[in-house]
């Protein structure tokens, strides 16, 4: 199991592809909102989603910042 701690840029995971608890993917997000993640991108880009994190590729958002 690995753990996330807090780091001065954000999140630090021992592995990348770990997700830290109160956080989703935009897949994730795509479904609970029934969108595509294509269009979650873009929300995220127009600053819908608070918190919000480039994470590699990939972002991760703070679940409770989603609707």
């Amino acid at each position: 199991m690995f753990h996330c701690i807090p780091c001065s840029i954000g999140i630090f995971c021992n592995n990348p592809r770990t997700i830290p608890d109160g956080y989703l993917t935009t897949s994730g997000i795509a479904k609970q909102l029934n969108l595509t993640e294509l269009w979650v991108g873009k929300l995220i880009r127009r600053g819908t989603f608070s918190g919000a994190k480039k994470r590699g590729h990939s972002w991760i958002i703070p679940s409770k910042s989603v609707d």
